[in-house]
């Protein structure tokens, strides 16, 4: 069987963030843009904003199931 890494390797990276944000710090990062300091921003928690929470899941899960089903050449 024939593994394509270029497609597992971001794939598990996406499951490992997903994993990570959801799990240990229960929050997704946030980040705020402005031209002083672009390293601000904010963990959110689904407290503080559950819509966003609920896509960064959505996202997080289907690129990462998606690109590693791609990477191990299932679909």
């Amino acid at each position: 069987m024939e593994v394509n890494t270029e497609s597992l390797v971001p794939g598990l990276l996406c499951l490992a963030y997903l994993a990570y944000c959801v799990i240990v710090k229960g929050a997704f990062w946030k980040s705020k843009f402005n031209l002083k300091d672009r390293h601000d921003g904010e963990w959110v928690t689904p407290q503080e904003g559950p819509i966003f929470f609920i896509l960064m899941v959505l996202l997080f899960s289907g690129i990462g199931i998606y690109l590693t089903i791609e990477g191990l050449n299932i679909i």
